[in-house]
């Protein structure tokens, strides 16, 4: 009776040991995914995050488009005038660089179609916001 009661035990202590050694695992597998910082979401981005500029000149005047990156996503394309006059004396780029910009945030690339009504504006800001995209890319 003592070997039977023997193996009893050991059989106790093999389970109890092999619970702590998947239970081991299981922790340490999600402290490596945890401090590694596998980013599931990056992985299907193409974008850095962060704010990327490209130039826009009209005339004598210039212009910088601000394209931000939150989250792996195109969040904001704006206008960022460098000269006091550029909205004087071209207000239509603004206008084509707003709807450029609103194309380019909800299709989350820069394949837009330009504006008909400025068409010359619009392909002057959708250079610039190309611009700042690429720079975006990953």
């Amino acid at each position: 009776m003592k070997g039977t009661r023997f193996l009893v035990v050991r059989l106790k202590e093999v389970i109890r040991t092999a619970i702590f050694a998947v239970l081991g695992l299981i922790i340490l597998f999600g402290l490596i995914h945890f401090f590694l910082g596998v980013k599931e979401q990056s992985s299907s981005s193409i974008y850095r995050n962060g704010t990327y500029y490209g130039s826009l000149t009209v005339g004598n005047e210039g212009a910088l488009v601000a394209v931000t990156v939150e989250k792996g996503q195109i969040s904001q394309v704006s206008l960022e005038e460098q000269s006091t006059g550029f909205s004087l004396f071209y207000p239509q780029v603004e206008k084509a660089a707003q709807n450029i910009g609103q194309q380019v945030v909800k299709q989350q690339n820069a394949n837009v179609e330009l504006d008909q009504k400025y068409i010359y504006s619009s392909a002057k800001a959708l250079g610039a916001v190309r611009e700042g995209v690429q720079q975006a890319m990953k």
